[in-house]
Parts: structure tokens; sequence; C-alpha cells
């Protein structure tokens, strides 16, 4: 029964840093410009590979 609530504590905990973090960079300056840029970069490599690996 231990075990149960660690493990959800570790859960909890992971959770609410990532949104911490998240939240942090949204507000910095030029963060929002960071996440969008990642974003496309991240989805044309996708379509890169998906089309050389058919």
């Amino acid at each position: 029964m231990n075990t149960q609530k660690r493990k959800t504590n570790r859960w909890v905990r992971l959770t609410r840093a990532m949104k911490l973090n998240f939240l942090k960079l949204l507000r910095a300056p030029g963060g929002a410009h960071k996440v969008s840029t990642g974003f496309a970069i991240g989805f044309g490599l996708e379509l890169i590979v998906i089309s050389t690996a058919s």
C-alpha cells in the first residue's frame, strides 16, 4: 500500500514539474517562439521520415 502511494506521489510531482517548466518557457521572452519553432521542425522532420520510410 505504501508503494502505491509513493508511485502516485512521483507521478504527481513529475506532472507538476512538467507543467511548471512549460509555463516558465511560455512566459519567458521569446519562449513561445522557441516552442513553435521546435514543433515546426519536428513536424517537418517527421513528414520527411514517414515519406522516405515507405
